[in-house]
């Protein structure tokens, strides 16, 4: 097998990778055990650019990877954004979104959120927006969260409809949050999203 740095080349460059790439890679992810798994991220990151959704099971089983949250982040995204697979792992996103205890760094949570928005700008799920309405307002009850709460400021907007060039800078926002200058973010936003 080539290495992971040329397969992932390879595939963010768009070229297609043969089936037996393909199957190789595939099957390493499922040979890869905890504290042998330094390329696993990357591996999984190449079957979802690769198109390879015949080999889902494989990458859902990593949605749940305590020993390296970075994994179970590549896991959400191939699912949810290159295999466009996110009503099926509403539960899960769900779950992301309220916190899990081994996400230290909440690798996975921003991840979730960030799906969230864009799922939300094409579906609605009232269920789903009013987790992340109430994720903002618990967030701003808190210290050091700004960037989090940012994140779920731009699914928000793009789920009532927002278009990418209309929604406010995130990192703007963020500094806005950290030295609560509420009055320079639109929360007109937040508003318009508790009245849907």
């Amino acid at each position: 097998m080539k290495s992971v740095y040329d397969l992932l080349d390879k595939v963010l460059c768009q070229e297609p990778l043969t089936k037996e790439e393909i199957d190789e890679v595939a099957q390493s992810v499922k040979d890869t055990k905890p504290g042998n798994d330094k390329d696993l991220a990357m591996l999984i990151e190449i079957l979802g650019a690769s198109g390879a959704i015949e080999h889902r099971k494989v990458v859902e089983q990593f949605l749940y990877y305590p020993t390296d949250p970075w994994v179970s982040r590549k896991a959400l995204d191939v699912l949810c954004n290159s295999w466009s697979l996110t009503k099926e792992y509403l539960n899960e996103l769900k779950m992301f979104i309220r916190g899990v205890e081994w996400d230290n760094f909440e690798e996975i949570r921003l991840g979730a959120i960030s799906h969230a928005g864009d799922y939300l700008s094409r579906e609605y799920d009232k269920e789903l927006l009013q987790l992340l309405i109430s994720v903002f307002e618990d967030l701003g009850k808190s210290d050091h969260q700004e960037l989090l709460q940012s994140v779920v400021y731009r699914s928000i907007a793009l789920a009532i409809g927002k278009d990418w060039l209309e929604i406010q800078d995130s990192r703007e926002v963020e500094i806005f949050l950290r030295y609560k200058e509420f009055d320079r973010i639109d929360l007109s936003v937040i508003q318009q999203a508790r009245n849907m």
